[in-house]
Formats: C-alpha cells, sequence, structure tokens
C-alpha cells in the first residue's frame, strides 16, 4: 500500500467525513446516495422494519427507515426502476426525493437512478436490463 493510501487511511478528519451519521433533516429534499445496504430489523416499536444505509459521497451515511405504511409507496418506485429484488439495490447509486406521505413523516425514496461507470451493481443491473 502506497504512503500516501496509508495517510488517507488513519487521517481522523476524512474518517469522521466519510462515515458520519446524517439525520434526515440534514440532507436535501433531492440527493444523490449509493445503497450500501438493505434490512429488515424490528424497531423499537416491535414493528417489521425495511433499513436502507445510503452512503452521500463527501457527506456521510443516512439510515432510512420505511414502515409499512411505506413499503406500498417504496416498492412502486423500486418496480419503476427495474428491480425486482431489494438485495439488487445494494451498490447502486440513485438520485433519492423526500415524499410526503399521507400518515407519517415524509421519507427519501429513490425515484431514478444514476449511472456510474465505477459501480458494479449497477453494471449488471445495466446489463440485465438490456
Amino acid at each position: 500500500m502506497s504512503e500516501e493510501k496509508k495517510v488517507e487511511l488513519y487521517d481522523i478528519e476524512r474518517l469522521k467525513e466519510e462515515y458520519r451519521r446524517l439525520r434526515a433533516d440534514e440532507v436535501d429534499e433531492k440527493f444523490i446516495g449509493i445503497v450500501e445496504s438493505v434490512y429488515w430489523r424490528v424497531d423499537r416499536f416491535g414493528q417489521d422494519c425495511l433499513f436502507f444505509v445510503v452512503k452521500i459521497p463527501k457527506k456521510g451515511r443516512l439510515t432510512i427507515k420505511y414502515t409499512k405504511t411505506w413499503i406500498d409507496e417504496l416498492t412502486r418506485h423500486i418496480e419503476v426502476l427495474g428491480f425486482r429484488s431489494l438485495k439488487e439495490l445494494e451498490g447502486c447509486r440513485f438520485e433519492f426525493k423526500r415524499i410526503q406521505s399521507r400518515r407519517g413523516y415524509p421519507r427519501h425514496v429513490p425515484v431514478k437512478r444514476v449511472n456510474s461507470h465505477f459501480t458494479t451493481a449497477d453494471k449488471l443491473v445495466g446489463e440485465k436490463n438490456e
């Protein structure tokens, strides 16, 4: 490993920037982000919820929680984008937009896939859709 890479790995300011946890009110209404992981978990209220961990380059990471009231809206957007499995989203770059629900707080949902020449998952999904 080059000396420059070693310096980057141990730079505290860079680590703080890279791994900073964001709140929903700290991000814009629209942003570009990479879905790092998608998983189901029981929240503190005992509900099964879907979570997305989204990396927003040069800002940090945002964890988005989708409750049962949001699943219908979310799956509609994901199907329009051409995905059939939630795991296919991992590693893909999307434009997210804050959408208001009839009930509850607004959530960011993926509305547009942004092609990226260096993201493997984007390449795989693109080849599958062609």
